[in-house]
């Protein structure tokens, strides 16, 4: 990619993406989630909606937790995940001032990229 055509925040969901599906899966991604993205008919770059189900809905995030913290798959979703966040001392923060809402992390139309790339972060 030319210099003048990088995007450093789409570079970032790129990135937060593929690892947080490689880390969901323990490295064996089924094929439909290796490439979830596409160009949608604006000609702008989407995740896919199996993607962004799976963010909005929070089961990307449990399986995530269940490979990082070898804990039982009881996880009730993006508060439980925030929640065993915050025992082991990270916090999942929008800005300086705002950590992250289950509300922001359940809203898919259209999806807060931010509250979730945090979450990823954290």
């Amino acid at each position: 990619v030319p210099l003048t055509e990088y995007d450093p925040f789409r570079a970032k969901v790129h990135a937060s993406m593929l690892w947080a599906i490689g880390k969901a899966y323990g490295g064996l991604v089924p094929p439909e989630l290796q490439w979830p993205f596409f160009t949608d008919d604006e000609g702008t770059e989407q995740l896919t909606p199996l993607l962004v189900g799976m963010l909005t809905a929070g089961e990307l995030y449990c399986m995530i937790c269940t490979q990082m913290f070898r804990e039982p798959c009881d996880w009730g979703g993006h508060w439980s995940v925030i929640q065993a966040l915050g025992r082991r001392g990270i916090q999942a923060m929008e800005d300086e001032e705002n950590g992250v809402s289950q509300e922001n992390l359940q809203d898919a139309q259209p999806i807060n990229l931010k509250s979730h790339l945090a979450v990823l972060d954290a």
